[in-house]
């Protein structure tokens, strides 16, 4: 007997512009820098002190990379991200 689960919608983040690789790694615990397109991994999301913010997927796209998790985070994951880019070219928005 098989049995099927509804998901529902999860939350995207998606990371665009030439360093998103740099930003999205500085508060992964996963080593991101070489995430290509098809990739995926597994990884935590830190706070600046180390401490678990989020968890989820990060999978790698040709020109974006994305943060997949459980709905209802981009309110706290996109201000999360984004307060850590300041001369990176990045760009952090929900998807």
């Amino acid at each position: 007997m098989s049995t099927l689960w509804k998901l529902g919608t999860g939350t995207i983040v998606e990371f665009q512009g030439k360093d998103r690789s740099k930003v999205f790694n500085n508060l992964a615990t996963q080593d991101l820098r070489e995430l290509s397109a098809g990739q995926s991994l597994e990884t935590f999301i830190t706070d600046p002190k180390g401490r678990a913010f989020g968890h989820g997927m990060a999978v790698g796209l040709q020109d974006a990379h994305w943060f997949v998790t459980v709905p209802d985070q981009a309110s706290r994951l996109v201000p999360h991200f984004d307060r850590f880019i300041i001369m990176e070219d990045a760009k952090v928005m929900d998807r």
